[in-house]
């Protein structure tokens, strides 16, 4: 049949699956019995709690005392175990994860292989091991619980049945439609020239973020109360355990809510590169571009943040009747765009050699990590924060070097003097060389024009200033900027000013003294590494403020000056 891959050894179809369970504790975390754990590690043992116990100034050790005088915890059989009160706050989640794909490796012709594949992935959403979680519905501004048990406290006007179109424990949609093709080529056009391509689509994993981030943080089941004092007395001490109804008691009008959309997706990368390689004597040339598009990327941010505009906070929410509320929804995107180039000397006559270089631009309207924590000027405008990503580099240049010198026994120059070769032979070079350009950082304010949301200034012209003109007393231009008038947004980008950027030297040097005398195949390495060799400084961020004095100023740096270390290896 035209166009039909035959079978070859390479046909491959494989179905994995797993489970994973992770723990979102306050500060513990409890097993099916009852088990207090550390960070979801080994049982601590008595040895572990007894300075608790006995008020040890540790932080852990204060705060399980606490717990055992609120009787949410008790020792038994040498254990510290949970007691029932102790459930409404402690929240195991856990996901599943079911993945397959086929592959099929096709070589076309002589010069031509074609690879193409097919995966599939599905993650079902988290679920809380006991049930105790809530999602806030923001078109209905209710809370729906796992399901439908509503928990003692809540008031009825709070609660809506779980929709029916919704999974009533984990209070969201599940996606079914993660279907991943995959195809690449590479064509021999000679026999030393090597032409690649390929397009993909790969899907991430449900957003990693905190308990306070969670289904599992509405109310009841996460607690704050706040205590006045008079800043000199406390009202209350953790060794005399929680106060009457701090963790019991639920002020619903006062509770930071959290919602997830019900549709949140696995965020989509679709990845595609094409690129050469040429080999030449000792050396293997690579130029490659490769482009990055990601859609339905995770964005955690505030969405009840109060709007522009004079008055009170609460007055201005848009959510009226609601403190913060916290949303986890599939809206962020980003694109990147990347020339590589990468020129190898495999090693031969003790000398080899990798210099590569990276220009490439990368864009999103979220942070740095896959999960974006978005710091919005306008909550009804989360596209005004696209731009230049965190950790955009422009340009990257890397060298790594790795030489013997050729003295020594065995060597082009050959010293046959015992002595003489101890103290000139054997001895190795190295060194890495990186110079990259600054990363992206966002000019700023003390206070928001628009009395809410991130302060920034509204722009003039370009603050970045000439090469020639900047100085770590002035790196930018913060005549550029202004504070915009009372209630406006600034309309200064996210990530419009470039830090400066770096070059940095390590070099090492080894020295090996052959040992075989005493054992066959044993040498001694001493080894002598220099980090930034040439004790060049490499500056931090500059201050981002545009309205003191200090601001565009530097006072920090990215990386240590010189560092040195010597060591000693043993090779056997």
């Amino acid at each position: 049949m035209p166009g039909h891959l035959p079978p070859t050894n390479d046909d491959r179809a494989i179905w994995d699956a797993w489970e994973s369970m992770f723990r979102l504790p306050v500060v513990t975390v409890a097993d099916e019995a009852g088990i207090f754990r550390a960070l979801g590690d080994a049982p601590l043992t008595t040895e572990e709690l007894s300075a608790g116990l006995s008020f040890d100034p540790h932080p852990l050790g204060i705060l399980l005392a606490a717990l055992a005088s609120s009787d949410l915890i008790e020792k038994r059989e040498g254990k510290w175990r949970a007691l029932p009160a102790a459930r409404t706050w402690l929240h195991p989640e856990a996901e599943g994860y079911w993945g397959g794909f086929i592959q099929d490796d096709w070589k076309a012709t002589s010069k031509l292989t074609i690879n193409a594949g097919l995966r599939y992935e599905l993650w079902t959403q988290p679920v809380e091991r006991h049930n105790s979680q809530a999602n806030f519905f923001l078109a209905d501004r209710k809370l729906a619980y796992a399901f439908n048990n509503v928990p003692a406290g809540i008031p009825a006007s709070a609660v809506e049945n779980v929709p029916l179109d919704i999974d009533t424990r984990s209070l969201l949609k599940t996606t079914h439609t993660n279907f991943a093709p995959r195809l690449g080529f590479a064509y021999q056009a000679a026999p030393s020239l090597v032409f690649r391509g390929g397009a993909g689509i790969f899907y991430a994993d449900s957003p990693f973020i905190g308990a306070s981030g969670r289904l599992v943080a509405n109310p009841p089941y996460a607690i704050a109360n706040t205590y006045a004092t008079d800043n000199i007395t406390p009202i209350t001490r953790l060794s005399t355990g929680f106060p009457a109804g701090a963790v019991t008691s639920v002020n619903f009008n006062s509770a930071n809510l959290v919602t997830f959309a019900p549709d949140l997706q696995n965020g989509a990368v679709y990845h595609w590169s094409m690129g050469a390689q040429k080999q030449a004597g000792q050396y293997v040339f690579d130029v490659n571009y490769v482009g990055t598009r990601a859609v339905k990327l995770p964005l955690g941010y505030n969405v009840n943040q109060a709007l522009a505009g004079p008055g009170s906070v609460a007055s201005r929410r848009p959510y009226q009747g609601f403190n913060d509320i916290s949303q986890q929804i599939s809206m962020g995107y980003s694109r990147y765009n990347a020339l590589e180039a990468r020129a190898e000397r495999r090693y031969s006559n003790g000398l080899s050699l990798l210099v590569s270089y990276t220009y490439s631009k990368s864009l999103d309207n979220g942070g740095e990590q896959l999960v974006g924590d978005l710091s919005l000027r306008n909550v009804n405008n989360v596209d005004q924060e696209y731009g230049l990503s965190t950790g955009d580099m422009r340009h990257r240049f890397v060298t790594s070097v790795l030489y013997d010198l050729p003295f020594g026994h065995g060597r082009k120059f050959d010293i046959a003097n015992p002595l003489l070769n101890a103290v000139a032979g054997g001895w190795q070079v190295n060194s890495i060389i990186t110079v990259h350009s600054g990363q992206p950082f966002t000019p700023a304010l003390g206070v928001s024009s628009a009395n809410t949301g991130a302060a920034r200034p509204s722009v003039l012209r370009d603050g970045n200033l000439p090469s020639d003109k900047r100085t770590v007393q002035n790196w930018f231009d913060k005549t550029a900027f202004y504070s915009p008038a009372q209630y406006l947004y600034g309309d200064a980008g996210r990530d419009i000013l470039i830090a400066p950027g770096a070059a940095n030297v390590d070099f090492s040097t080894f020295k090996r003294f052959s040992l075989s005398r005493l054992r066959e195949a044993t040498e001694l390495q001493v080894r002598a590494e220099f980090f930034n060799f040439f004790n060049h400084p490499q500056f931090g961020l500059p201050n981002n403020r545009v309205d003191i004095a200090q601001g565009a100023s530097i006072t920090t740096l990215s990386t240590p000056m010189r560092q040195m270390q010597f060591g000693v290896k043993l090779l056997f």
